[in-house]
């Protein structure tokens, strides 16, 4: 009666697996309780291109070389524990070509719950799968790749500031290893220091999900940063500058500008060409020319220091001094000169000229004196003499 009632059994099976196997796109088989294959379904035959026997007889030789041993020994070891078996394999198609697959395979069991009587399995085309899940791993790698080589640090949060993402830039400013700063908050790396508002924009944007450009000083590296944040999904996503040095050349540029602009003599700078007519354009003049000349800044940015020559000026001087700025040699002398309303105003002029880190001469400073009054006394005294 149980030989009767198992071979009932095995005949429902393969009705069962007859019926799936018409109708179901999948790779189906059957396998006997010591984990031979005794069936194998009309789709696992026409991917193959061989008879079913075939299969039968040795279905680990259409695995992937590289692929089969592991495979093979899974298979023995879900046979000998009873349990389901699931494995990931590449299958050679009847072209010669091997496609990804993943196969399941469950233990039948009958009257003896400690041994499966059969097992029955499928096997479905995941190459597609695969193939899309390695351009986008590969796709990753290089992006990867590309955020950790350039310049800029970036960094990603989730929405409790915890650092999911960090670049080689970024761990160089906060830590000496990546891994030591994954999962850390921002707070642990010192974005809340009191001297840095860093934090409360941080907060601020990830609160109303809005982005945010500032600058701002992070005090345990003693840097200024260039920072730009975005909402991102589920945190933030953040870019730094490091313009540390540019900050300090703008304070150093500040203090610079602001001494000269103090200065009492007057502090011109022109470009190098053209020495012809119109002449080099003024770049830069200090409080001093404004004081002296009656210009101002936005009337004389752009000209030519010939607007300040008269009638009087000496055109042996101006020559001279041509002279030497063609040679791309300093030069001083004493040029009489005109303010805006026409009033004479002797200078004493050094004019020297500056080159760019390729050797090429640039621009000219002229650092020029109002010597009117010296000229009105030496004057008088040779009159007097």
């Amino acid at each position: 009666a149980y030989a009767e009632k198992l071979l009932l059994s095995e005949k429902q099976q393969r009705n069962v697996l007859d019926i799936l196997s018409k109708h179901l796109p999948l790779k189906m088989w059957r396998a006997d309780s010591s984990g031979n294959l005794v069936h194998a379904s009309k789709h696992f035959v026409e991917f193959t291109g061989v008879p079913e026997q075939e299969i039968l007889a040795d279905w680990p030789s259409f695995l992937h070389p590289e692929d089969r041993e592991l495979i093979v020994e899974s298979w023995a070891k879900s046979v000998e524990q009873g349990k389901p078996f699931i494995g990931t394999f590449r299958l050679r198609q009847s072209n010669g070509r091997y496609l990804w697959h993943k196969t399941q395979a469950s233990p039948v069991f009958g009257p003896r719950k400690d041994r499966p009587e059969s097992w029955l399995g499928s096997a479905y085309n995941i190459d597609d799968l695969v193939q899309l899940r390695e351009r986008a791993d590969d796709l990753a790698s290089r992006l990867r790749q590309t955020i950790d080589s350039i310049t800029d640090a970036f960094l990603t949060l989730d929405a409790d500031f915890r650092i999911t993402y960090i670049n080689r830039k970024a761990a160089e400013i906060f830590g000496p290893l990546v891994d030591n700063l994954l999962g850390k908050t921002v707070w642990e790396i010192g974005a809340d220091h009191p001297d840095s508002d860093l934090g409360e924009h941080l907060r601020r944007c990830m609160s109303n999900r809005q982005e945010a450009h500032f600058e701002t000083r992070y005090p345990p590296g003693g840097k200024w940063f260039d920072v730009r944040v975005y909402a991102s999904s589920p945190g933030l996503t953040i870019y730094l500058l490091d313009i540390t040095e540019s900050k300090h050349e703008k304070e150093q540029l500040s203090l610079l500008n602001n001494a000269v602009s103090r200065l009492n003599d007057i502090v011109q700078i022109t470009e190098a060409a053209p020495l012809d007519d119109p002449g080099p354009k003024i770049v830069f003049v200090n409080d001093a020319f404004e004081r002296k000349t009656g210009y101002t800044r936005s009337e004389t940015i752009g000209k030519s220091p010939r607007i300040l020559q008269g009638p009087g000026t000496q055109r042996a001087e101006l020559a001279r001094i041509r002279e030497a700025l063609e040679q791309e040699r300093p030069v001083r002398s004493q040029l009489l000169n005109y303010t805006k309303a026409g009033e004479e105003i002797w200078l004493e002029l050094e004019i020297v000229p500056v080159s760019n880190e390729h050797g090429e001469i640039t621009h000219f400073i002229a650092v020029e004196r109002d010597i009117s009054e010296q000229r009105v006394l030496e004057h008088q005294l040779a009159v007097a003499q």
